[in-house]
């Protein structure tokens, strides 16, 4: 028996002396799986510093008397626990994310509240953005959770509820 290099299940094929995977068909030896994942994450790794670089350039030629607030910034809020209840993100005057979670006394989740704000903008003939939305839109979700515990206080069942809408 080998262990496959890329899901770890156990195999007993062989296909010229490398094991092939019955699960997921990989026949890759570990060396081979290790220096695709080193590839891949040189790939990604190249592909987000040429993604920033190109923002950085736009947000360059943005002139300076326009004010314009940080691209990205996400925000955590937590409990007296350390749980955390509040997350806000904004993608600079795009759009704004807020999720909200609520916990029970066993510490699991009962109840999240998600909310999404887009806005668009248009552009005018010069390349300019207008100084007002062109259209902006709200989503909410909600998901509530109810558990069930045997009378050991051992989580048994889990039951999701769940609702959105668009305003």
């Amino acid at each position: 028996m080998a262990q496959c290099a890329y899901c770890k299940a156990e195999t007993e094929l062989h296909f010229a002396n490398v094991p092939v995977c019955i699960k997921c068909g990989d026949a890759r030896s570990p060396e081979q799986t290790r220096a695709s994942l080193l590839q891949n994450i040189a790939d990604a790794t190249m592909r987000a510093e040429a993604a920033s670089e190109a923002f950085q350039k736009v947000v360059a030629d943005i002139p300076s008397d326009i004010p314009h607030p940080e691209p990205l910034r996400r925000m955590h809020r937590y409990d007296t626990k350390g749980r955390r209840i509040e997350t806000r993100s904004q993608l600079a005057v795009l759009g704004t994310d807020r999720k909200t979670t609520a916990y029970d006394d066993h510490g699991e989740p009962i109840k999240e509240n998600f909310e999404h704000e887009s806005r668009e903008y248009g552009i005018d003939d010069e390349g300019r953005f207008s100084d007002n939305p062109t259209r902006e839109t709200v989503n909410r979700w909600e998901a509530r959770f109810h558990y069930d515990y045997d009378a050991h206080g051992n989580w048994v069942r889990k039951v999701v509820e769940g609702r959105d809408g668009t305003k």
